[in-house]
C-alpha cells in the first residue's frame, strides 16, 4: 500500500473514530465509512476497481458499487458531499505534511 492509499484509509477511519481493522472489516456498522474510503481511493488514485479491491480485500464489483452509491448519494445529500470534500482536504494536507500513522491502532 502506498503512502496516499494509507493516508486515505487512516483519514476516513480517524474521521469516523474507528480503527483500521473495523474500517476494513465486513461489519455493516462501518459500511458507509468503508464505501467512502473506497470512493476516495478511486477518486484520488484513479486506480482500477480491481486494484482497489485488492487493497480492501473485496471483489471489484463491490468497489464499483460503493463508488456508484457514494456518487449517487452525494447528488442528493449535501452533508455527505461536504464530508467528502473535507476528507479530501484532510487527505491532501496529510500527504503534504507527510503525516502517516501506524497501520494498526
Amino acid at each position: 500500500m502506498t503512502t496516499i492509499e494509507r493516508i486515505i484509509i487512516e483519514t476516513v477511519a480517524d474521521y469516523y473514530e474507528i480503527n483500521l481493522r473495523e474500517l476494513l472489516s465486513g461489519d455493516k456498522k462501518t459500511l458507509l465509512p468503508r464505501q467512502i474510503a473506497m470512493y476516495l481511493d478511486r477518486n484520488i488514485t484513479g486506480d482500477s476497481f480491481s486494484v482497489i479491491a485488492d487493497r480492501f480485500d473485496r471483489n471489484h464489483v463491490i468497489i464499483r458499487y460503493a463508488c456508484q452509491k457514494i456518487e449517487t448519494a452525494m447528488a442528493s445529500d449535501k452533508e455527505l458531499e461536504t464530508t467528502i470534500a473535507s476528507l479530501r482536504e484532510q487527505i491532501f494536507a496529510r500527504e503534504k505534511s507527510g503525516s502517516v500513522f501506524n497501520e494498526y491502532r
